[in-house]
């Protein structure tokens, strides 16, 4: 009879471990997990976290709209200096701009400017331009045969960036295409020549 006792009592904590188990996490879990990028929005449909209609809802709600994204990575006003003293601000942009932010100090720097040299006419050529912004705020040797516009990395500039200041390595290169004042949302840390 303690046998059977024994037997039943185990069947039942075995069968509430299973259930407990397979228990759904919650939608905070659910979103934490997305969030996090260690669950996909299609892994918690297909594992019925999820509906499809909590999905459209979930993206409704987290979704930027794209003329959002051109306002939200518009670059605020801003001056500052050309390595030649002359002021200048965000209405000297070009409309379309790739622009660099380099330490002509790093490794890096020097590369990735030596690249922009190299593509510059074929740059011109498809009428765009290519803005250079020093980071290290100093005359270096590097800018001296330059055939772009190079200006200072102001405290102004660094305020009229924003939240895209976080993009911005201080010790070596990042880049991105700006259009009419936004930059896009791609960053480049190395030029591709090709």
């Amino acid at each position: 009879m303690k046998k059977a006792i024994m037997l039943l009592a185990i069947c039942i904590m075995s069968i509430s471990l299973v259930s407990c188990g397979d228990k759904a996490p919650t939608e905070a879990d659910v979103i934490s997990a997305i969030e996090a990028g260690t669950l996909t929005i299609e892994d918690a449909v297909d594992k019925g976290y999820v509906t499809e209609e909590w999905v459209e809802d979930y993206r409704e709600k987290n979704s930027v709209p794209a003329i959002n994204k051109v306002d939200a990575h518009m670059i605020a006003d801003f001056e500052t200096t050309t390595l030649d003293g002359e002021v200048f601000t965000n209405a000297n942009l070009p409309p379309v701009t790739f622009i660099a932010f380099l330490n002509p100090n790093s490794e890096i720097g020097q590369e990735q400017y030596n690249l922009l040299q190299e593509t510059y006419d074929s740059v011109i050529a498809a009428e765009v331009d290519v803005l250079i912004v020093n980071l290290s705020n100093e005359e270096s040797e590097l800018f001296a045969n330059g055939k772009f516009k190079v200006i200072n990395y102001s405290d102004s500039l660094k305020t009229a960036l924003g939240t895209m200041v976080d993009m911005v390595n201080e010790d070596g290169f990042i880049g991105s295409w700006n259009v009419n004042g936004s930059f896009l949302s791609a960053w480049y840390s190395k030029i591709d020549p090709a």
